[in-house]
Formats: structure tokens, C-alpha cells, sequence
């Protein structure tokens, strides 16, 4: 009777330690589960100045000892674009432990351009003068604003001791990796011959696809020397078709000399 007893207790204990060794490894495994973040869809469209509230729409962050941790999911990094307009998006959960949940999804931007230049006056150089072309372009972006400093020029045709129409084709990147080229015409102008000054209002514009377009009304009567009437423009301007385009306005003097000025379209899709 007593070796059943023994053998009964002997059981109970071996039962007890085998409990306590699961119940402590299951313990042990809850405490090493990580947050995990789950979300509603895998893609999201937002503005170019969505909130972190709204970058974070629709995920949903649980932990097995500290329950919902949904308001406590940051966003940790927002990749270069990997598609257009649209990029990769990762968050990130702590727990109490200091445990690490992440997750990873794409983010579109409804209204995202790409960067664009602007021309703050002709690009024109003296016949035997020095090209400079930098100093007269800029470049804008929706995430970056002023990103200037950041144009290269590519390639140039510019020969400055012969009069005459040459190109420069010049680039600039945002800090999400999407590049801007613009090709862009470059006059060489010999100064001694007096010839028309045609001055316009932009020497560089951008329109969207389908708009209307007169090259007449970016003529400034007040600044040029002639008027508006004795200046031609001849435009291959396509505003159906996407696409750089340059509009050559032409006015001739009573000696015979021509005067030049050039206009960029940049027709947008």
C-alpha cells in the first residue's frame, strides 16, 4: 500500500514538473512574440501633404501581452518611387518590452509632379562672351521646394564665338529619386549687327495636355522693340501630344537684320 502511495505521489510530482515546465515555456514564448501590424489594404492614396494620421489609415497593431497598440505605429521611412507616384511606406511598433513590430506598404500620391524649371530670363549669350546658363534657371519641387542647387547640366552645344541657335539639356532630382530633363535652346547673339529686340513674357511654360495655345500672347509689346504685328511665330505646338516643343518668334528691321526670341512648351501628360 505504501509503494502505491509513493508511486502515486511520485506521478503527481513528475505531472507538476511537466505542467510548470510547459506553463513556464508558453509564458516565455507570449513574452517573446513581437507586435504584429496588420492592415486593412496593402496600397494607399494620399495627397503629397498627408498627416502622419493619414499615412498611418487603416493598420491596426496587436501584442499578445499589451493588446492594441494601434495608436502607437509610426512611420519610419518612405522609399524612393518604385512606380508612378507611388512609393514604399514601412512602419514600425514598439511593446512594453521594447519589442519591434514593422510593416511595409505602398503609398500613391494623388497629386504628385514631377520637379519643374523656371527661367528667370532669356538664354542668351554675347557672341564671344561667357555661357551662363545655371545662373539663370531654378527648379521647384512638391516634397523638396527649392531645389536649384541641385540642377546639372547634361550635355551643351553652345559654341560662343559663333552666332547663331544651340541647345543645353539639363537635369534636377528630388529626394524620392524622380528626375526632371529639359532640353532648352541657347542663343548666341553677335551684338554689333542691330537687329529687333522680341521680348516675352516666359521664356519657359508648362501646359497640360489638351490645353489652348497662342505663342501671340506671350509677346511683351511694352519691353520689345517692335510691334506685336511685325513679329511672326513659327510653333509646332501639339498640346495633344505630350511633349518639348520650342516656338521661334522672328521680326526683321528695315536693314534687313532679324531678331530672335525662343520659347520652351513643355506639354505635360
Amino acid at each position: 500500500m505504501k509503494q502505491v502511495k509513493i508511486a502515486v505521489l511520485t506521478l503527481f510530482v513528475c505531472s507538476a514538473a511537466v505542467f510548470s515546465v510547459f506553463t513556464i515555456r508558453d509564458f516565455l514564448e507570449t513574452k517573446d512574440q513581437r507586435p504584429v501590424i496588420e492592415a486593412e489594404q496593402d496600397t494607399i492614396s494620399v495627397p503629397i501633404d498627408a498627416t502622419e494620421e493619414q499615412l498611418c489609415a487603416g493598420l491596426h497593431a496587436m501584442d499578445a501581452e499589451d493588446g492594441d497598440l494601434t495608436d502607437g505605429i509610426i512611420v519610419t521611412n518612405i522609399s524612393n518611387f518604385v512606380g508612378d507616384s507611388t512609393c514604399n511606406i514601412s512602419y514600425a511598433v514598439f511593446d512594453t518590452q521594447e519589442q519591434l513590430g514593422t510593416y511595409t506598404r505602398k503609398v500613391t500620391y494623388t497629386n504628385y509632379q514631377s520637379p519643374k524649371f523656371t527661367v528667370s530670363e532669356p538664354l542668351e549669350v554675347r557672341m564671344g562672351g561667357e555661357v551662363q546658363i545655371l545662373d539663370k534657371l531654378s527648379a521647384e519641387d512638391v516634397f523638396d521646394g527649392d531645389i536649384s542647387n541641385r540642377i546639372l547640366i547634361l550635355s551643351s552645344t553652345v559654341n560662343s564665338s559663333v552666332a547663331g541657335l544651340y541647345d543645353v539639356t539639363v537635369q534636377v532630382s528630388n529626394s524620392h529619386g524622380d528626375v526632371s530633363e529639359l532640353k532648352l535652346p541657347v542663343s548666341v547673339r553677335d551684338t554689333s549687327i542691330a537687329a529687333p529686340t522680341i521680348a516675352l513674357t516666359e521664356s519657359l511654360v508648362y501646359l497640360s495636355r489638351g490645353a489652348a495655345f497662342d505663342p501671340m500672347t506671350y509677346i511683351d509689346e511694352n519691353e520689345s522693340s517692335v510691334f506685336p504685328s511685325y513679329i511672326s511665330a513659327e510653333s509646332t505646338v501639339n498640346t495633344a501630344q505630350p511633349g518639348n516643343y520650342v516656338v521661334t518668334y522672328s521680326a526683321q528691321n528695315k536693314e534687313g537684320n532679324v531678331g530672335h526670341a525662343y520659347l520652351t512648351v513643355v506639354v505635360e501628360e
